[in-house]
């Protein structure tokens, strides 16, 4: 949906287990129009549970780029969605 949000990431380890303490640093772009877009420190919310405030402010669609680091990792993935 369009409009203001929260994103709510879970990070875990390659065993599923809870990533905590790590910088989460989150991205968002609107891919069919520059310029549109956000960017960010998600908060740790505990659990590997990290939050950040978004705001999807035209349909079409996005990407979210999220980029983990904690001693030694260092992990990018880039997640696609389209907004109505």
């Amino acid at each position: 949906m369009m409009g203001d949000m929260e994103l709510i990431l879970t990070i875990t380890d390659g065993d599923g287990k809870p990533i905590e303490g790590a910088t989460v640093d989150v991205s968002a772009d609107h891919t069919d129009m520059t310029g549109m877009g956000m960017s960010g420190l998600a908060t740790e919310q505990g659990e590997g549970r990290y939050s950040i405030n978004a705001n999807f402010s035209m349909s079409g669609n996005w990407k979210i780029t999220v980029y983990v680091r904690k001693d030694g990792l260092d992990y990018k993935e880039d997640i696609e969605f389209k907004v109505q």
